[in-house]
Parts: C-alpha cells; sequence; structure tokens
C-alpha cells in the first residue's frame, strides 16, 4: 500500500513538474555542479556556470565570515560553533535532496529581486526538486529561516 501511495506521488510529482516546465518559459533545467551552504549554490542553467541564491531563506553559515555573527542573534545561538554545525547540517540537507531528485531540478529565477544580503553576481530565485519547492523544504527540514527579500 506505502508503495502504491508513493508512486502515485512520485507520478503527480513529475506531472506538475512537467506541465509547469512545458507551459512556462521561466522554469529552467538545473544541473547542480556543488553546494556551498543551504541557501548557495552553483551549478549550470541555459548552458551557463551560474552562483544561485535561493529566494525567501537564510541558512546558517558553515565557514566562518562576518555575517555569522549577526546569525547568532537570528538564529538564537550563544556561539558560533553551534551555527557552524547547524550551517554543515544545511548544506548536507540541500547536497542530499539535490542528489536525490539529480534529474528533476528546476530553477525560476526572480529577475527584480534583491535578498537581504545582496546578489553580487548571484542570481536569485526559487528552486524545485522533485515538484518540491526546495526553500520551504530547507525552512522545514534544513533548520533556515525565512527571510524578506525586496524589488529592485
Amino acid at each position: 500500500m506505502k508503495k502504491n501511495i508513493l508512486f502515485i506521488w512520485f507520478c503527480l510529482c513529475w506531472l506538475v513538474v512537467n506541465k509547469a516546465v512545458a507551459g512556462d518559459d521561466n522554469f529552467k533545467r538545473f544541473v547542480v555542479i556543488k553546494v556551498f551552504d543551504g541557501d548557495t549554490l552553483k551549478g549550470v542553467v541555459d548552458y551557463k556556470y551560474q552562483t544561485i541564491r535561493l529566494a525567501g531563506i537564510d541558512c546558517p553559515e558553515n565557514r566562518i565570515n562576518s555575517k555569522m555573527f549577526e546569525q547568532l542573534s537570528v538564529f538564537e545561538l550563544e556561539n558560533k560553533e553551534e551555527l557552524l554545525k547547524r550551517g554543515k547540517y544545511a548544506r548536507n540537507k540541500l547536497k542530499k535532496l539535490l542528489e536525490f531528485y539529480e534529474e528533476e531540478i528546476y530553477f525560476v529565477e526572480k529577475k527584480n529581486m534583491v535578498c537581504k544580503y545582496g546578489n553580487g553576481k548571484r542570481l536569485v530565485g526559487d528552486m524545485y526538486a522533485g515538484g518540491m519547492n526546495v526553500s520551504e523544504y530547507m525552512i522545514k527540514e534544513g533548520g533556515c529561516v525565512k527571510m524578506g527579500c525586496k524589488e529592485k
């Protein structure tokens, strides 16, 4: 019974993603090269190497930098070691999710959005893996928090 339900769920997700991709030129196939942390990754989209910033979330840092000190209060932590530990956890969650759905990853750029820490040369947008919104997954499973992005 569980296998049947799982199979039906997989088929529905596949149909939703493929229908969206077929009907919307904004959905671009994405091939992952490297996951930097829970909200930033590098890959190929539109036949170009791009760094992607997932819109609307902030994940703990997994390496020491200036942003981590502000994040200590956001994640209500007292020391950087715990933040780094959570950052590695978030990165690994994202990595595993994208490895599992390797052939079903799509990206929708939000060209008019700027996130809290700036975009730099990164594209900002939504990513879908197996029909699932990756940002929502990372909030639920990866220890990330919602972060507002605004119009340029």
